[in-house]
């Protein structure tokens, strides 16, 4: 019978999680829903087995499940109904990490008394995880030395909870002369009663140290087998270090290697809650402790009005905008924005390096392929030289691509170009509303007032460009010839009521602001030559 390809899956839970060791519980409560299977069943049957780690290499600690990839699916679904917000990755491998060290030692923890008695778990520690003193040990690992600790569980081969609820019935012989069937009652029944209340499985636990020396290993090793002492329970059970010697530590490798069960101990069985406590995902109570794994981007639940590529029509498709997906319980789905959102103001946030520009550019070239138009406007260049490595060979004709510093290849844009005299307004507070947030610590209303005035000028005159402002104010000839163009009442009484008749020291103070200000823009020859100046007057 050849072995089922097994997936290592990688477990990150968030630095902020508040779940209970509790929450793992159920998931190991629903692995072996069957029960034990006896000797004589695993004769033809394949008895599957799973494995739970936790490893440290290049001081990073990772929680890992190894597992059939015919039940990664089903182990997905029950960790993440516990842990939502988890992050349940496949990944390569990782043992070749531990196992090519230079130096490996190799243990077994085994319970030190009978199986019945139970170790502490999670319900006896307060405010703490139960974990800390082992994940404590790998925090402090030299970047040559690594670990690990693996946890291998497979259905129980008899029915240990019926046997032990008999054993406990029964009591212990207590015989004396004249009863000599008298017993008394079973000691610490009551930690044996609460250990078999909850379902248990047979688990073989493995230690195995990396290190450049055979002195590093022995003692990492040690000290982490020490760090299981946090788990003895005093009238209960602990753990035992053995070290496997000779051909047993070969065959422990081997297991290791590839998580199987061993041959001893044959009668180690640790309930959900034990095994809850020994591997659970880390929480917040572990986040004061260095160098583990965290889910550093954990997604949630995608609101039920995403527009999502699923369960929809083509014609439905292309009114959205497809840029990225979403990874809800480890199931990516691709996702967009209507066309009718994108119309309306979109203000994208976040720190450098998250994805700003990737967004963008992602749904420009969405539209590219669509045969849709699209404008992009990019102050750095860099977004723009991305977008232009993914137009589609049907579009090249239709690319535009304006490098206003590209002395060789001008273009001219004049924003003072107005086609529909109606737009005339909305661009005169365009520019104004510019030059306010550039120079917003020294704006005033007054100097608001004469540039609007000059804007909306300038906007009557023919072929007129920005760089007409600093002569419109000083230049009384020209002024005289721009007015002659002009037909708004308005502004003609503006320049002959009110400027022309100002007080020369209070028209030089007023207009001083402006001509410094538009002065800084147009001076510029890259400037002059985008907006037009080269037109005369």
């Amino acid at each position: 019978m050849s072995a089922e390809t097994k997936a290592v899956l990688e477990v990150k839970s968030s630095k902020t999680g508040e779940e209970s060791p509790e929450m793992m519980t159920q998931v190991f409560s629903s692995l072996f829903p069957g029960g034990h299977i006896p000797h004589w069943k695993r004769l033809w049957i394949k008895v599957r087995t799973l494995s739970f780690e936790i490893a440290s290499f290049n001081q990073s600690v990772h929680f890992y499940s190894v597992i059939p990839q015919s039940f990664r699916t089903f182990l997905e679904s029950q960790i993440t109904s516990q842990y939502p917000k988890i992050l349940i990755t496949e990944v390569p491998d990782y043992l070749p990490h531990i196992t090519r060290s230079k130096y490996l030692a190799i243990g077994n923890l085994m319970l030190a008394s009978y199986f019945y008695y139970p170790i502490r778990t999670f319900k006896d520690f307060k405010d703490l995880d139960p974990l800390s003193s082992v994940i404590g040990v790998f925090s402090k690992f030299a970047k040559d030395e690594s670990g690990l600790i693996q946890i291998v569980i497979e259905p129980p081969h008899f029915n240990w909870q019926h046997m032990v609820a008999s054993m406990l019935a029964k009591g212990m012989p207590d015989p004396t002369p004249r009863a000599p069937d008298k017993t008394r009652p079973f000691p610490l029944s009551r930690l044996i009663e609460e250990k078999v209340n909850h379902s248990g499985y047979r688990t073989y636990i493995r230690i195995a140290i990396g290190a450049p020396t055979q002195a590093q290993a022995l003692s990492q090793m040690s000290n982490l087998a020490g760090a299981f002492g946090a788990f003895a329970l005093g009238e209960g059970n602990r753990f035992i270090l053995k070290r496997p010697r000779l051909f047993f530590k070969k065959m422990t490798l081997a297991k290791i290697i590839k998580r199987e069960k061993n041959h001893f101990p044959r009668h180690q069985i640790l309930n959900t809650m034990e095994l809850a406590t020994l591997w659970h995902p880390p929480t917040i109570l572990l986040a004061g402790i260095k160098n583990i794994s965290w889910g550093r981007s954990l997604a949630g639940e995608p609101p039920p009005n995403l527009p999502v590529a699923t369960d929809i029509t083509e014609e439905q498709k292309s009114e959205i905008n497809f840029f990225a997906k979403a990874e809800y319980k480890n199931t990516l789905t691709t996702f967009g924005i209507k066309k009718e959102d994108r119309r309306k103001h979109i203000y994208i946030i976040g720190k450098t390096g998250t994805g700003k520009s990737t967004l963008i550019a992602n749904m420009a070239i969405n539209d590219m392929r669509n045969r849709e138009g699209v404008c992009v406007i990019d102050p750095h260049g860099d977004l723009s030289e991305t977008i232009l490595d993914y137009v589609p060979s049907y579009r090249l004709n239709d690319v535009v691509y304006l490098e206003p510093f590209d002395q060789e290849q001008p273009f001219w844009m004049n924003p003072l170009e107005v086609k529909n005299p109606v737009h005339k307004e909305l661009i005169a507070s365009g520019i104004v509303s510019i030059f306010s947030k550039l120079y917003a610590y020294s704006w005033g209303p007054r100097l608001e007032y004469i540039l609007r005035n000059v804007i909306l000028t300038l906007l009557e005159y023919p072929n007129s460009t920005l760089v007409m402002v600093p002569d419109l104010l000083a230049d009384s000839n020209f002024r005289q010839r721009v007015l002659l163009k002009v037909e708004d009442k308005i502004l003609q009484n503006f320049w002959r009521n009110e400027y022309d008749k100002m007080h020369p020291r209070l028209k030089s103070e007023a207009i001083a602001p402006i001509q410094n200000k538009v002065g800084q823009f147009v001076m510029s020859p890259t400037i002059r030559g985008f907006d037009g100046s080269h037109v005369h007057h």
